[in-house]
């Protein structure tokens, strides 16, 4: 069976960051205590990495998980400063900052074998779904949507060894520049490509995920409904027959 960790990445004071409109700290603020509130319900998620990159005072926070984790999910708050050198590079090269940092410096990615990861701000109503079936998935190295023609990706939610992780993602954050139109989705599916060629396996998202919250970069509500859902699941199935063949 794999073993699972959750990393949210977080950002509360993104500051003068590029391409983000949902700034406002105290908004941001709520919106993380939202899906921590949610990840904390889930019966499937053993540990939660909550990495911030503004070094933000977690201090709420870590009250409310202290408070409402009755499944004694075990979690790690960690807070440092790493905003993009240049606020050019946009939220993508600071949610790199944030990858490495985890990687460096969390205690959970030590018995971890995958590592899931989700965009903090934003609920994922099927999570346990999706983290169940990655358990039982074992043997693939990454799960992640790749789009238009596979050129890029959905990075808000997926999933990968640590080996993918250190050896591939963190090496493209130079690529990083959303100003100049490489954005953190595309470079993700870069370095899908360079794991592929070297060997490693890759999968679409064993589900469509469900996902709530605002956009980061719009401050728009992200669209949701039922229907919506099954529209999304029928295209996923063919093109998963498509992919498999």
């Amino acid at each position: 069976m794999n073993h699972v960790v959750l990393l949210l990445t977080a950002c509360i004071n993104p500051g003068d960051t590029f391409s983000v409109q949902r700034r406002d700290s105290l908004t941001r603020l709520d919106d993380y205590k939202k899906s921590l509130l949610f990840f904390l319900k889930s019966k499937s998620i053993k540990k939660i990495i909550f990495c911030e990159n503004s070094n933000f005072d977690l201090k709420e926070l870590i009250e409310l998980a202290e408070l409402n984790n009755s499944n004694n999910i075990n979690i790690e708050f960690l807070s440092f400063y790493g905003q993009p050198e240049k606020p050019q590079y946009g939220k993508g090269n600071g949610e790199m900052n944030i990858i490495s940092y985890a990687l460096k410096n969390s205690k959970l990615l030590a018995d971890s074998n995958i590592i899931l990861k989700v965009t903090g701000r934003l609920i994922v109503s099927n999570i346990d779904l999706i983290v169940r079936s990655i358990e039982r998935d074992f043997g693939v190295d990454i799960y992640c949507d790749l789009r238009k023609n596979l050129s890029t990706s959905d990075s808000r939610i997926f999933g990968a060894t640590c080996i993918f992780f250190q050896k591939y993602l963190v090496n493209f954050q130079i690529d990083v520049n959303e100003a100049e139109g490489l954005c953190f989705e595309d470079i993700l599916a870069r370095s899908v490509h360079s794991a592929l060629a070297d060997g490693l396996s890759w999968t679409m998202m064993p589900h469509v995920h469900d996902l709530r919250g605002f956009a980061g970069t719009s401050n728009e509500l992200i669209p949701s409904s039922r229907l919506r859902f099954i529209r999304r699941n029928i295209f996923r199935s063919i093109k998963s027959f498509i992919l498999s063949k």
